[in-house]
């Protein structure tokens, strides 16, 4: 699968109701399980939103 131009893998684990998630970017590889492929998607995605944001930094007030 793709998100923002950089492919994922979700596969079904052993257990039933158990998936793995993997990401491969620049600054390293990123995995994980979750309980739900739904939830192994939402997951990939996010750690490849969160390695492409650029760092923000602590919030300013104005």
């Amino acid at each position: 699968m793709e998100y923002l131009g950089v492919e994922y893998r979700v596969v079904q684990g052993i257990k039933r109701g158990f998936w793995k998630w993997s990401v491969e970017i620049a600054t390293g590889k990123k995995s994980g399980t979750s309980d739900s492929k739904a939830a192994a998607m939402a997951a990939a995605q996010r750690a490849i939103k969160n390695a492409l944001e650029p760092d923000r930094g602590p919030l300013s007030r104005p």
